[in-house]
């Protein structure tokens, strides 16, 4: 498990993104945010990495997922949460295990 951690501007905290490993997260900051993977190095252990992203301020302050799937499909986080739920159940129905 990665944790990724980054400054956000345009909402002044730091945003904490679990990761399942590092090319998932090359993968979203890279082909799908288009950011620029400026440094990448081990720290204590391989385990431990520090990757530096360079990206222009104009990409940060665009919508939130959160915020587009609120204003476009009028979904709240816990509606999504419990969507998915449902769908996992069913999945689990339709394999016998419910």
């Amino acid at each position: 498990m990665l944790i990724a951690r980054y400054w956000q501007p345009r909402e002044r905290r730091w945003i904490e993104q679990p990761f399942e490993s590092v090319e998932h997260a090359l993968r979203l900051f890279v082909d799908e945010k288009g950011w620029v993977l400026r440094q990448q190095q081990v720290l204590e252990s391989p385990a431990h990495q520090e990757l530096i992203f360079e990206t222009q301020i104009e990409r940060l302050s665009q919508p939130s997922v959160v915020e587009v799937l609120e204003a476009e499909v009028g979904l709240t986080p816990k509606d999504v949460e419990e969507m998915l739920t449902r769908v996992d159940e069913r999945v689990e129905e339709d394999r016998g295990g419910g």
